[in-house]
Protein backbone atom coordinates (compact mmCIF):
# COMPACT_ATOMS: atom_id res chain seq x y z
CA UNK A 1 0.00 0.00 0.00
CA UNK A 2 2.95 2.71 0.93
CA UNK A 3 5.69 1.36 -1.48
CA UNK A 4 3.18 0.94 -4.82
CA UNK A 5 3.27 4.56 -6.39
CA UNK A 6 -0.23 3.95 -8.52
CA UNK A 7 -2.63 1.11 -6.89
CA UNK A 8 -5.72 0.98 -8.51
CA UNK A 9 -9.25 -0.68 -6.70
CA UNK A 10 -11.55 -3.30 -8.16
CA UNK A 11 -14.74 -4.81 -6.90
CA UNK A 12 -15.62 -8.67 -7.53
CA UNK A 13 -16.61 -8.19 -10.21
CA UNK A 14 -13.74 -6.76 -11.96
CA UNK A 15 -15.54 -2.90 -11.81
CA UNK A 16 -13.17 -0.49 -11.01
CA UNK A 17 -13.58 1.62 -7.76
CA UNK A 18 -10.56 3.87 -7.58
CA UNK A 19 -6.87 4.80 -7.36
CA UNK A 20 -4.69 5.02 -4.04
CA UNK A 21 -4.76 8.85 -5.07
CA UNK A 22 -8.80 9.08 -5.37
CA UNK A 23 -9.57 7.24 -2.08
CA UNK A 24 -6.40 8.05 -0.18
CA UNK A 25 -8.61 9.58 3.15
CA UNK A 26 -10.24 6.87 3.12
CA UNK A 27 -7.52 4.23 3.34
CA UNK A 28 -5.71 7.13 5.48
CA UNK A 29 -8.57 6.64 7.78
CA UNK A 30 -8.52 2.48 7.71
CA UNK A 31 -4.83 1.78 7.80
CA UNK A 32 -3.71 4.63 10.30
CA UNK A 33 -1.01 5.60 7.81
CA UNK A 34 -0.90 9.34 7.03
CA UNK A 35 -1.86 10.60 3.64
CA UNK A 36 1.73 12.12 3.52
CA UNK A 37 2.75 9.15 3.58
CA UNK A 38 0.78 7.39 1.37
CA UNK A 39 0.88 9.97 -1.51
CA UNK A 40 4.88 10.00 -1.08
CA UNK A 41 4.99 13.26 0.12
CA UNK A 42 6.97 12.38 3.09
CA UNK A 43 9.54 9.84 3.24
CA UNK A 44 8.99 6.72 5.03
CA UNK A 45 12.88 7.33 6.40
CA UNK A 46 11.34 10.54 8.51
CA UNK A 47 8.30 8.39 10.47
CA UNK A 48 9.08 7.14 13.83
CA UNK A 49 9.39 3.60 14.43
CA UNK A 50 7.06 3.67 17.30
CA UNK A 51 4.29 5.13 14.53
CA UNK A 52 5.44 2.44 12.14
CA UNK A 53 4.66 -0.54 14.59
CA UNK A 54 1.13 0.94 15.26
CA UNK A 55 0.13 0.24 11.95
CA UNK A 56 0.66 -3.51 12.57
CA UNK A 57 -0.65 -3.10 16.36
CA UNK A 58 -4.36 -4.58 14.69
CA UNK A 59 -2.86 -7.13 12.25
CA UNK A 60 -3.11 -10.61 12.31
CA UNK A 61 -1.33 -13.45 10.73
CA UNK A 62 -1.70 -17.23 10.04
CA UNK A 63 1.57 -17.97 11.60
CA UNK A 64 3.39 -15.93 14.47
CA UNK A 65 6.54 -15.22 12.86
CA UNK A 66 5.19 -13.62 9.88
CA UNK A 67 3.74 -10.73 12.59
CA UNK A 68 7.31 -10.00 12.83
CA UNK A 69 8.51 -11.11 8.74
CA UNK A 70 5.79 -8.91 7.33
CA UNK A 71 7.59 -5.61 8.69
CA UNK A 72 10.80 -6.12 7.22
CA UNK A 73 10.23 -4.10 4.19
CA UNK A 74 8.49 -1.03 6.18
CA UNK A 75 12.15 -1.01 8.57
CA UNK A 76 14.36 -1.59 5.73
CA UNK A 77 16.14 -4.40 7.07
CA UNK A 78 16.69 -7.82 6.71
CA UNK A 79 17.16 -11.06 8.80
CA UNK A 80 16.61 -14.86 7.96
CA UNK A 81 12.97 -16.77 8.23
CA UNK A 82 13.07 -18.99 11.04
CA UNK A 83 9.59 -20.77 11.04
CA UNK A 84 9.36 -22.25 14.43
CA UNK A 85 10.79 -19.35 16.90
CA UNK A 86 6.74 -18.11 17.05
CA UNK A 87 7.39 -15.06 19.58
CA UNK A 88 11.06 -14.30 18.94
CA UNK A 89 10.87 -13.55 15.92
CA UNK A 90 9.82 -10.23 16.62
CA UNK A 91 12.41 -9.67 19.40
CA UNK A 92 14.91 -10.19 16.28
CA UNK A 93 13.04 -7.75 14.35
CA UNK A 94 13.46 -5.16 17.40
CA UNK A 95 17.14 -5.85 17.44
CA UNK A 96 17.99 -5.57 13.89
CA UNK A 97 15.85 -2.13 13.75
CA UNK A 98 18.06 -1.05 16.62
CA UNK A 99 21.27 -2.16 14.82
CA UNK A 100 19.99 -0.18 11.74
CA UNK A 101 18.46 3.35 13.53
CA UNK A 102 19.27 5.05 16.45
CA UNK A 103 15.83 5.83 17.41
CA UNK A 104 14.77 5.40 21.08
CA UNK A 105 11.02 5.53 20.07
CA UNK A 106 11.37 1.43 19.50
CA UNK A 107 10.98 1.87 23.32
CA UNK A 108 7.40 3.92 23.20
CA UNK A 109 5.01 0.93 24.06
CA UNK A 110 2.92 -0.58 26.61
CA UNK A 111 1.11 -3.08 27.99
CA UNK A 112 -2.46 -3.38 27.23
CA UNK A 113 -4.89 -1.70 29.79
CA UNK A 114 -6.53 -4.68 30.32
CA UNK A 115 -3.55 -6.71 31.44
CA UNK A 116 -3.25 -5.07 34.55
CA UNK A 117 -4.81 -7.00 37.19
CA UNK A 118 -2.06 -4.66 39.20
CA UNK A 119 -4.95 -2.57 41.40
CA UNK A 120 -4.91 -3.61 45.21
CA UNK A 121 -1.35 -5.30 44.85
CA UNK A 122 1.59 -3.34 46.23
CA UNK A 123 4.20 -4.83 43.93
CA UNK A 124 5.43 -3.18 41.29
CA UNK A 125 5.74 -5.20 38.27
CA UNK A 126 8.96 -4.62 35.73
CA UNK A 127 9.75 -6.07 32.03
CA UNK A 128 12.52 -6.37 29.51
CA UNK A 129 12.88 -2.71 27.24
CA UNK A 130 11.43 -4.31 24.17
CA UNK A 131 8.01 -5.27 23.49
CA UNK A 132 6.50 -8.83 22.77
CA UNK A 133 4.01 -8.04 20.31
CA UNK A 134 3.27 -4.81 17.23
CA UNK A 135 -0.25 -4.58 19.66
CA UNK A 136 1.96 -3.13 22.25
CA UNK A 137 2.37 -0.11 20.25
CA UNK A 138 -1.01 0.62 19.66
CA UNK A 139 -1.16 4.15 21.03
CA UNK A 140 1.81 5.01 19.46
CA UNK A 141 -0.38 6.27 16.27
CA UNK A 142 0.71 10.06 16.74
CA UNK A 143 4.40 9.58 17.68
CA UNK A 144 6.35 12.35 15.88
CA UNK A 145 10.09 12.32 16.28
CA UNK A 146 11.39 15.28 17.93
CA UNK A 147 14.77 17.34 16.25
CA UNK A 148 17.29 19.24 17.92
CA UNK A 149 17.75 16.62 20.40
CA UNK A 150 20.98 14.34 20.53
CA UNK A 151 20.29 10.55 20.17
CA UNK A 152 22.31 8.01 21.89
CA UNK A 153 23.96 5.56 20.46
CA UNK A 154 22.10 1.59 20.28
CA UNK A 155 23.61 -1.62 20.20
CA UNK A 156 22.84 -4.96 20.59
CA UNK A 157 24.57 -7.10 23.21
CA UNK A 158 23.95 -10.54 25.27
CA UNK A 159 20.35 -10.06 26.68
CA UNK A 160 20.61 -6.59 26.64
CA UNK A 161 20.38 -3.80 24.75
CA UNK A 162 23.71 -0.96 25.10
CA UNK A 163 23.09 2.81 24.92
CA UNK A 164 24.79 5.74 25.65
CA UNK A 165 21.44 7.89 26.38
CA UNK A 166 20.80 10.73 28.80
CA UNK A 167 18.49 9.49 31.72
CA UNK A 168 16.18 11.69 33.55
CA UNK A 169 16.15 11.57 37.52
CA UNK A 170 12.97 13.12 38.40
CA UNK A 171 11.17 13.71 41.81
CA UNK A 172 7.89 11.57 42.72
CA UNK A 173 5.61 13.80 43.98
CA UNK A 174 5.02 13.82 47.53
CA UNK A 175 8.09 11.72 47.90
CA UNK A 176 11.63 12.00 49.56
CA UNK A 177 13.02 9.88 46.49
CA UNK A 178 13.14 9.98 42.39
CA UNK A 179 12.99 7.92 39.57
CA UNK A 180 14.81 7.37 36.64
CA UNK A 181 13.25 7.88 32.78
CA UNK A 182 14.37 7.19 29.96
CA UNK A 183 13.74 9.97 26.86
CA UNK A 184 12.43 8.38 23.89
CA UNK A 185 13.08 11.87 21.71
CA UNK A 186 9.72 12.12 20.39
CA UNK A 187 6.18 13.12 21.43
CA UNK A 188 3.07 13.59 20.49
CA UNK A 189 0.27 16.35 19.19
CA UNK A 190 1.39 18.13 22.70
CA UNK A 191 4.87 18.60 21.92
CA UNK A 192 5.99 17.30 25.20
CA UNK A 193 8.71 14.71 25.22
CA UNK A 194 7.87 11.35 26.30
CA UNK A 195 9.87 9.51 28.59
CA UNK A 196 9.22 5.58 30.21
CA UNK A 197 10.30 4.85 33.63
CA UNK A 198 13.12 2.66 34.62
CA UNK A 199 14.80 0.96 37.47
CA UNK A 200 18.06 -0.09 38.32
CA UNK A 201 18.31 -3.69 38.66
CA UNK A 202 22.87 -4.05 39.02
CA UNK A 203 25.71 -1.94 37.94
CA UNK A 204 24.61 0.09 35.11
CA UNK A 205 22.03 -2.13 34.30
CA UNK A 206 17.73 -1.10 33.91
CA UNK A 207 14.77 -2.65 33.47
CA UNK A 208 11.47 -0.79 32.43
CA UNK A 209 9.08 -0.32 35.05
CA UNK A 210 5.62 -0.04 35.19
CA UNK A 211 5.23 -0.99 31.35
CA UNK A 212 1.86 0.51 31.06
CA UNK A 213 3.00 3.65 31.51
CA UNK A 214 4.53 6.22 28.81
CA UNK A 215 5.05 9.38 30.74
CA UNK A 216 4.95 13.07 29.02
CA UNK A 217 7.89 15.32 30.57
CA UNK A 218 9.51 18.83 30.24
CA UNK A 219 12.90 18.77 28.55
CA UNK A 220 14.04 21.56 30.77
CA UNK A 221 14.43 19.30 33.20
CA UNK A 222 16.86 16.59 32.50
CA UNK A 223 19.11 16.30 35.16
CA UNK A 224 21.67 13.24 34.23
CA UNK A 225 24.07 13.51 31.96
CA UNK A 226 24.51 10.75 29.45
CA UNK A 227 26.06 7.46 30.60
CA UNK A 228 26.51 3.98 29.46
CA UNK A 229 23.83 2.10 30.72
CA UNK A 230 22.49 -1.33 29.70
CA UNK A 231 18.68 -1.83 29.27
CA UNK A 232 17.66 -5.59 29.60
CA UNK A 233 15.45 -7.39 27.28
CA UNK A 234 14.39 -9.73 29.56
CA UNK A 235 14.55 -9.70 33.60
CA UNK A 236 17.30 -11.45 35.29
CA UNK A 237 16.39 -14.82 37.10
CA UNK A 238 15.72 -14.93 40.79
CA UNK A 239 18.66 -16.52 42.69
CA UNK A 240 16.51 -18.33 45.11
CA UNK A 241 17.94 -20.09 47.94
CA UNK A 242 15.70 -22.98 49.43
CA UNK A 243 14.40 -20.45 52.27
CA UNK A 244 13.66 -17.56 50.13
CA UNK A 245 10.22 -15.16 50.08
CA UNK A 246 10.81 -13.88 46.54
CA UNK A 247 8.98 -16.33 43.85
CA UNK A 248 9.76 -13.84 40.69
CA UNK A 249 12.82 -10.71 39.86
CA UNK A 250 9.54 -8.67 40.20
CA UNK A 251 8.54 -8.84 43.69
CA UNK A 252 12.45 -8.95 44.31
CA UNK A 253 13.51 -5.74 42.78
CA UNK A 254 10.26 -4.17 43.91
CA UNK A 255 11.62 -4.62 47.68
CA UNK A 256 14.96 -3.59 47.12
Amino acid sequence: MIASVEVYFFDRDWNIRGSKLDLVETLSEITGIKTAILCHAQPLSSVAVAQKMSWAANRATTRIEDMAYCLLGIFDVNMPLLYGEEEKAFRRLQEEIIRSTPDVSIFAWRYLPETNNTEGSKGIVFSGILAKSPLFFFRCNSVEKRSGYDRGELSVSSGSIKSQVQLVLSPIPGRTVSRYLLSLECSRESNILLAVQLRKCGPDQFIREDPWLVVEHSGETWSISSQELYLLTELPPVPQPPDSPFSDMSLLIGQT
